[in-house]
């Protein structure tokens, strides 16, 4: 068994791990692009330190076709931030190689491609120059700590956050932002220091009960000290990771219950019978759900939703809350026998739904002492009976998931919740 799963973490990390001559280019293209932002900055008369970030810069970035770099620039005065990333902006769009997109977060940001060099990605985050982390102003203000932090106590691990990083990408829970509630970068890098390897992780975790509280750095005695001392805000979730870099902080505070369970299922499946399937993302299979349907004798529906808010954590949590508004309407006339959500990072989402009405409807009607309505409400209705001084009635579906859907679309949630379009793609 142990020779096995050897055999498979080996494959799949031959699979996730870039090559050096890769690295190399991608280092090659973003050294030459320091050179140009360097000039570009003191044009902007920014006084600023620059740093590579994120997994690039400690050296658990996955194998992919497009690279992301996060270029951090640190400036010394939180006020003029603003003022001088506004002439950096300026700066950029002047230079015909480079294409700029200006994103919006906790703290503004720039996304930046190469016309000549399509596999790198560049993101350019404003911080604030601080001395401790108290001194945050915002969460990418700590970003230096946990390089620097990283860059002494990772060695050797690296293949191990990389592995950790693929089983929670392939579960659907990889990644801080709201409409996915999972674990970042970062927190998978203090677990791998931790736990010492993948496996450890996954044996650790699989089962444990929470709340958890891990206490990489021993800021504090124990866990009933960090859960009493912490901001209570920062301990609701299923794990209290206590920041390595900062002992206020919960590096997982995004990490959601319905998240965790996935991953605690996934461990035990992998552990219970390991395979490289665990680490591969699984598409949404329509063939497969249509033949559920059809098995279950029930109607499979495909919904279409669209959103004009910027494309990723916000357009993606946006229309995750719509989602799940849509399906709390659907369930009072039908059964949900199966749900899917899919976003790929853009204005769009997919909803498939599978779907059976449900026998008999309960519709509440007027007040009992309303006498015009409650005899109006009388007349429509066969079935009517009286509760608590209310009128209700039993009614039969008269209409399919497919067309409960499509009326939806004229339903007032739809603009109030930021969805600019629901289109059933049946």
């Amino acid at each position: 068994m142990r020779d096995m799963v050897g055999h498979i973490l080996k494959e799949v990390l031959s699979e996730l791990t870039p090559s050096a001559q890769e690295i190399n280019e991608v280092s090659r293209v973003v050294k030459g692009f320091l050179k140009d932002l360097r000039t570009m900055l003191s044009r902007a008369r920014g006084d600023a330190v620059l740093f590579i970030g994120g997994s690039f810069a400690k050296n658990t970035v996955l194998k992919k076709t497009q690279y992301e770099v996060d270029i951090f620039i640190r400036f010394r005065e939180a006020k003029r931030i603003a003022e001088q990333m506004n002439v950096l902006i300026r700066e950029i769009k002047k230079n015909k190689h480079y294409s700029l997109t200006e994103m919006h977060g906790s703290r503004d940001y720039l996304q930046l491609s190469m016309r000549e060099h399509s596999n790198v990605l560049i993101e350019l985050i404003p911080v604030l120059m601080i001395r401790k982390p108290q001194e945050a102003q915002n969460i990418t203000d700590l970003s230096a700590f946990h390089v620097t932090y990283m860059l002494k106590k990772l060695r050797g691990l690296e293949p191990q956050v990389r592995l950790a990083k693929a089983f929670c990408a392939a579960q659907g829970v990889y990644g801080a932002e709201s409409y996915i509630g999972g674990f970042s970068g970062y927190a998978l890098e203090c677990l791998a220091v931790k736990y010492k390897s993948f496996l450890g992780m996954l044996r650790a975790l699989a089962r444990a009960e929470t709340p958890i509280v891990i206490d990489v750095e021993k800021h504090y005695k124990n866990a009933q000290e960090a859960l009493l001392l912490m901001n209570e805000s920062k301990v609701k979730g299923p794990i209290v990771l206590v920041d390595p870099t900062y002992k206020e902080r919960n590096a997982l505070a995004a990490l959601s219950g319905v998240s965790f369970a996935l991953f605690q299922k996934a461990c035990r499946a992998f552990l219970a019978k390991p395979s490289k399937s665990f680490f591969a993302a699984e598409s949404v299979n329509l063939i497969a759900l249509k033949k559920k349907a059809v098995k279950q004798e029930a109607e499979f529906v495909h919904v279409q939703i669209e959103t004009n808010r910027q494309a990723g954590d916000i357009a993606g949590t946006k229309l995750k809350k719509f989602h799940y508004a849509l399906e709390h309407e659907l369930m009072k006339e039908f059964k949900l026998i199966e749900h899917r959500f899919a976003y790929s990072g853009a204005q769009y989402a997919d909803v498939y739904l599978i779907v059976n009405p449900k026998k008999e409807l309960v519709l509440r009607g007027p007040p009992v002492n309303m006498k015009e309505h409650a005899l109006a409400f009388k007349k429509m209705h066969k079935k009517v009976f009286e509760k608590n001084g209310r009128l209700y009635a039993y009614a039969v579906p008269e209409r399919s998931g497919s067309e409960f859907c499509a009326a939806f679309a004229k339903n007032d949630m739809v603009k109030q919740m930021g969805i600019t379009k629901l289109e059933v793609k049946n």
